[in-house]
């Protein structure tokens, strides 16, 4: 089970540990939490609107409502990767159903097809059912008529594609950098280079 560790400073810090000291009231947690979770929850938001300012306007609302729901303990028991994602997925279907002019399947279509070579059409097209379209795992397999354990199994390798998928060249998203794992971490905000001049 994926523990969203993430290197913070000399010590091995966990979104978990991040979302426990959140509950606890500790500002300069969500900092660190932002740092290293933003690019996933940006992404997701931004397949899902499939516009960028839209998303950007989104994000901050998905952090204040992660303070919220931390303070409350809803965080406690979960995966804390899966918990922060579906934060961002609920707040921008959310959004999409308050504005339903907006248009997300074309731009999510071509971030999928460029997420991850790996990915077959199947896979793609269940990530897209589920993560951009709201439908639940028996609804997209109801709707591609196949068995919700085959849907379940393919989404599952999908994400597991996608979490160990290196980094597309994007700089406006934070940088990224691999572990010895072989998984890629944000890389906090304090250990970055200053841009040149």
């Amino acid at each position: 089970m994926p523990t969203g560790a993430a290197t913070v400073g000399s010590g091995r810090i966990t979104w978990t540990t991040l979302l426990d000291r959140l509950a606890a009231g500790d500002r300069d947690a969500c900092a660190a939490l932002y740092d290293q979770s933003a690019t996933a929850a940006f992404s997701l938001i931004a397949c899902i609107l499939g516009d960028r300012a839209a998303a950007e306007d989104t994000l901050r609302d998905v952090y204040v409502e992660i303070l919220d729901r931390a303070r409350r303990g809803e965080h406690r028991d979960r995966d804390p990767v899966a918990w922060v994602l579906s934060v961002a997925r609920a707040a921008a279907i959310g959004r999409l159903r308050a504005n339903p002019k907006t248009a997300f399947a074309a731009s999510g279509e071509r971030v999928l097809q460029d997420a991850h070579p790996a990915l077959t059409d199947d896979q793609r097209t269940i990530l897209q059912l589920i993560y951009l379209g709201g439908l639940t795992t028996r609804e997209a397999a109801a709707r591609l008529g196949r068995p919700v354990e085959h849907v379940t199994t393919e989404l599952c390798a999908a994400m597991s594609a996608l979490r160990n998928a290196p980094p597309a060249a994007d700089s406006s998203r934070p940088p990224l950098r691999r572990t010895r794992s072989g998984r890629y971490q944000v890389v906090a905000s304090h250990e970055r280079s200053p841009s040149p001049a």
